[in-house]
């Protein structure tokens, strides 16, 4: 391991204790290049370790995506921010912002209007929602069968539910949902200690999955080591993704 990488090591460990930096970790971000496991675990890697696996991580996220904005405009607890955004070309768009010491991404998977809709984002605590309903609820169970983009079934004593986008249907493992005494549609984060993600649904049917993190200057530390930010580091991401897409 070289001066930088033990650097690395040292900074993501303050942040994420439970995780083993460095190698593992960069191990896990290549494991995650499948386009049918996108997960906002990957943007949360990236902003953890930055530029030290950003070739890779823009690898996988750029496999079928396209740019449309950079930004765009959410409500958190009321209060109007900008949102870094992706469109990944394939019917599954990404947000993310910060706000109260906290990072919010939010993956939606089906049909999303940015001209016409907006997401609200609620902070519940240890989890929140995102919707284009100003008062979102955990409503996955009740208004599955109303969505032609998702479907909870039951194989070999687990529950999944089968999310369905332009580029295939991933599978989601659900049977931890009921950990906490209810099937809700809220799932421990095992990357973030005392938070959950969650997967609720549009009022047209689109999934919602959002997760919530502690958001540390450890992490604009980081960036600074490679001599980015956040933003400079998403501007890299969508003209990535857009060479991407012309050589495609």
């Amino acid at each position: 391991m070289n001066e930088q990488d033990k650097m690395i090591s040292k900074l993501y460990k303050e942040t994420y204790g439970n995780v083993h930096a460095s190698e593992d970790l960069k191990g896990k971000v290549m494991n995650m290049s499948n386009k049918k496991n996108r997960k906002a675990k990957v943007i949360k890697l990236v902003c953890a370790i930055a530029a030290a696996t950003m070739a890779v991580t823009i690898g996988a996220m750029a496999v079928s995506a396209s740019r449309t904005q950079q930004y765009d405009k959410v409500y958190v607890n009321g209060e109007e921010k900008m949102a870094r955004f992706l469109d990944y070309g394939i019917n599954t768009r990404l947000w993310e912002c910060e706000a109260n010491g906290f990072c919010y991404s939010v993956f939606v998977h089906g049909d999303f209007d940015t001209e016409k809709d907006t997401l609200y984002f609620v902070d519940y605590g240890d989890y929140f929602l995102a919707s284009t309903d100003p008062n979102p609820t955990l409503n996955l169970y009740q208004e599955i069968d109303k969505s032609s983009f998702a479907k909870i079934r039951e194989e070999d004593g687990e529950t999944y539910l089968d999310v369905t986008d332009d580029a295939g249907t991933m599978q989601i493992c659900l049977t931890n949902d009921k950990n906490d005494g209810a099937a809700d549609g809220k799932i421990p984060n095992p990357d973030s200690e005392g938070t959950s993600e969650t997967y609720s649904l549009l009022p047209n049917g689109a999934v919602v999955n959002t997760i919530k993190y502690e958001y540390t200057p450890v992490l604009d530390d980081i960036m600074r080591l490679f001599g980015q930010d956040r933003n400079s580091f998403w501007n890299h991401l969508h003209e990535e993704v857009d060479s991407n897409q012309q050589n495609g």
